[in-house]
């Protein structure tokens, strides 16, 4: 039989499992594979003479570390919220994981800017 506080820990464990899980691996894979893509297509593309910045100079590292923090806080608050029905404390981790959705794709945005930039004139491409 099913009780309010076997609901409760239900209700965390799902989000626990589901968003801080999953969605956490989905975004520290793309944090660590994107930056090498894109460094892969910058060296590719930019030749011999130009400069390519490295996989760890291609985002921005505040960035990073607040969608680390958003995240960290954020799930477990929406886990708490759902599970003893505080409307606000979802509210306010809903918020921070929008905003941190938002900064993430800002940062695979940028990441690739530098896999898709243009050589520079009288370049040419080493792939054909």
């Amino acid at each position: 039989m099913t009780s309010t506080s076997t609901l409760r820990v239900a209700t965390a464990y799902g989000v626990f499992g589901l968003v801080g899980f999953v969605a956490q691996v989905v975004v520290a894979m793309e944090g660590g594979l994107l930056p090498i893509f894109a460094w892969y297509w910058a060296c590719a593309n930019a030749g011999d003479a130009a400069a390519v910045p490295s996989p760890h100079e291609m985002s921005w590292g505040t960035g990073r570390y607040i969608v680390f923090v958003l995240w960290l806080l954020g799930v477990p608050a929406l886990a708490g919220g759902l599970a003893f029905d505080a409307l606000d404390l979802v509210r306010a981790a809903a918020w921070g994981l929008l905003v941190a959705t938002i900064l993430d794709s800002l940062q695979a945005a940028l990441i690739l800017h530098h896999a898709y930039a243009r050589p520079a004139r009288g370049m040419t491409s080493r792939i054909t």
